[in-house]
């Protein structure tokens, strides 16, 4: 039953945070910042690293709206079970997201977010994704899977227009991890130059192609775009009124402008 905790401050460089877990999620992150935590050693379970910091002097390359510049302060916790068979490093950016990545074998396994809620279960093989959030871009969001969660993944972009003529390209299937968001409540969703508002949504998107299926108070639907085939979508309900709460988000960045 005898317990040893080890105490400890300094300074973290990110770099070297990558270089240690051979991680490339890590990457989202750059910079330098003042690091407290502690290494918990219970008789008969594997040793605990947790980790805090304010980070001040580190940058987040996360999709709107939680990217963060550096001199910007924000609220990191990390934890990670040393010895362990599995590797399970658990992430928590103040109580809005929360990630735990399966890096065993320095390797990604497989991860799960939660928006504003706890992760989902892991799966081998899989990004879970569910929660509530204010905006999702999804544009910024498969650019970001792509870059720090899929090793080696062949570009990843939104299925085109399905108002435009021309039959989409194969775009080459994923190396690694599937995406899989379940029931993620968003204020705003961005696709295809549109914003449409207070939407529900799943997604799957794999090798073969990926399926979305949505409702509002407006709309109730799925869209299917196979791996190099026509896409198509599927109405089980729509209010032809709610197509006027649609926006361009076009005509918002003139209008800033």
């Amino acid at each position: 039953n005898s317990l040893i905790e080890v105490s400890l401050a300094t300074r973290v460089d990110t770099g070297d945070v990558r270089d240690w877990l051979g991680l490339e999620a890590i990457s989202l992150a750059q910079g330098d910042a003042a690091v407290s935590g502690s290494v918990r050693v219970v008789s008969g379970d594997a040793p605990v690293l947790s980790l805090e910091s304010d980070l001040v002097g580190v940058s987040l390359d996360l999709p709107e709206p939680w990217a963060k510049a550096a001199d910007l302060p924000g609220q990191l916790s990390v934890e990670l079970p040393l010895g362990r068979e599995q590797s399970v490093l658990s992430l928590e950016l103040g109580r809005q997201l929360q990630m735990q990545l399966d890096i065993t074998a320095a390797a990604m396994q497989g991860a799960s977010l939660g928006i504003n809620a706890d992760p989902p279960a892991l799966e081998n093989g899989k990004i879970n994704v569910t929660g509530h959030a204010s905006l999702v871009d999804v544009q910024g969001w498969l650019d970001f899977t792509e870059q720090y969660l899929l090793a080696d993944a062949a570009e990843l972009e939104v299925a085109p227009d399905p108002n435009d003529a021309v039959a989409p390209e194969s775009r080459g299937g994923l190396a690694s991890l599937a995406l899989q968001i379940h029931e993620l409540r968003a204020d705003r969703v961005r696709i295809w130059g549109l914003e449409a508002a207070d939407l529900v949504f799943s997604m799957d998107y794999a090798v073969d192609g990926w399926q979305v299926q949505a409702h509002t108070d407006w709309m109730r639907g799925s869209f299917l775009q196979p791996d190099g085939e026509r896409a198509t979508l599927a109405l089980d309900f729509l209010d032809l009124e709610g197509l006027g709460q649609l926006v361009s988000t076009e005509t918002e960045t003139e209008t800033e402008t």
